[in-house]
């Protein structure tokens, strides 16, 4: 279903197969549609498809009277595929802070990055969920990748919420953002600790010794998009 670009063939699939669907199948059919839904015309068309009402309503249903249903990754799938499309089902973001923390017991950085990001991106601020979340500061040091920092300093700082122990722990990991990470998440990062007023001399200083290298490959990366 991943590697199928027939919209409309994945809203039928939902619809005909309702009975056997588990969490797999749901956030496999979220992440076609965010794959393959460009533009605010091609998202306006789908959010009015009667199929798609009845696929979001399925969804919130399940969420809400049967969350075990789901687990951390499914529901991360999920939240981030809505953030692709920049869909903001309140109803669906609201069950996912209503269970913040067993979310948050149970996700890895990458889910906890996908969740964040997609509510950074809807605009939708929730002191409860990233409160939670920031208190995993350790963990997502620890065991997140470049992208996972960067994706999570950047929601934190878009939606104006503050945490030093995780900012310092971001900057914490400064070496190997720079070293191993790319131009957007590196730039993403910066962006996040000016926004937010942190100081992260090290961090900066470290960038700046690396103009050569990352002016090179914003270059790289403009002549591959021509």
């Amino acid at each position: 279903m991943k590697k199928r670009q027939d919209v409309h063939g994945v809203l039928d699939c939902f619809g005909e197969n309702l009975a056997q669907l588990n969490k797999i199948h749901l956030a496999n059919i979220y992440g076609t549609l965010a794959q393959n839904v460009r533009g605010t015309r091609a998202v306006s068309f789908l959010q009015n498809d009667d199929r798609f009402k009845r696929l979001s309503d399925f969804t919130v249903d399940k969420i809400r009277n049967t969350p075990e249903w789901f687990d951390p990754r499914a529901m991360a799938t999920i939240v981030s595929s809505l953030g692709k499309l920049k869909i903001d089902d309140e109803r669906f973001f609201d069950e996912i802070v209503n269970l913040r923390q067993v979310i948050v017991d149970q996700a890895d950085p990458q889910s906890l990055s996908n969740i964040v990001w997609a509510f950074a991106t809807v605009g939708y601020r929730s002191e409860d969920l990233f409160g939670l979340i920031s208190g995993e500061w350790g963990q997502i040091a620890r065991d997140g990748t470049i992208q996972d920092l960067s994706n999570i300093a950047w929601s934190f700082a878009k939606l104006g919420h503050k945490s030093e122990e995780l900012f310092a722990a971001v900057a914490g990991e400064t070496a190997r953002i720079v070293k191993d990470g790319k131009l957007q998440e590196i730039s993403n990062t910066c962006w996040a600790f000016a926004k937010t007023g942190f100081k992260a001399e090290e961090l900066f200083a470290t960038v700046a010794g690396e103009h050569r290298r990352i002016t090179k490959q914003g270059n790289t990366q403009g002549e591959q998009a021509k």
